[in-house]
């Protein structure tokens, strides 16, 4: 009888630890598989217009993102991640005057890379802690969308919080850095 109730406990322990929802990190491997979950849930060729990775102190990363399948249609969906949950929050109608529209979006196909993100943003930490500054931690992270259409001009704002001061880094998609805020 004790056997037979172990293997219960047993099974409903590990069917409860299986439906655990995923909880992305700062890692290397948190950020992979990011990536991979984005083109998976939203396919290899969406294009995006915001993406912000919020560092949430209990539950790792919140993800707030406009994103659509057709560029053509000019409507994006408003999604947010939080708690191990995507849900759609808005749709929005984008209107564009002049130009192309793909001027105005990126992918993760082409221009965005969620790796070099990683890579920067854990760079960040290191040159902030070589300051003197104790006990970094990432804040958010912000793909600089195209707003004028010159794809140029996109990049990557990572916000690091300390104990007493905020330090903003500006990085072009090369991963070179830009400009550096101490706030």
């Amino acid at each position: 009888m004790r056997m037979r109730t172990f293997l219960c406990f047993f099974c409903c322990l590990v069917f409860l630890s299986s439906c655990t929802k995923q909880e992305y990190n700062t890692s290397i491997q948190g950020f992979r598989q990011l990536e991979k979950d984005l083109k998976e849930k939203f396919g290899e060729n969406a294009h995006y217009t915001d993406l912000t990775i919020l560092q949430n102190t209990n539950k790792g990363l919140d993800i707030n993102l406009l994103v659509t399948e057709n560029p053509y249609s000019y409507k994006m969906d408003g999604w947010n991640y939080k708690n191990g949950d995507w849900q759609k929050i808005t749709e929005v109608y984008l209107e564009l005057n002049q130009g192309d529209i793909t001027n105005y979006l990126y992918t993760l196909k082409q221009e965005v890379n969620i790796m070099k993100i990683a890579y920067i943003a854990n760079l960040s930490i290191q040159r902030t802690e070589e300051k003197g500054l104790v006990n970094v931690s990432l804040n958010q992270i912000e793909v600089l969308s195209p707003n004028n259409g010159d794809k140029s001009k996109m990049g990557y704002m990572i916000s690091l919080i300390s104990k007493d001061k905020a330090v903003k880094y500006h990085y072009n998609l090369k991963g070179d850095l830009i400009e550096e805020n101490v706030l």
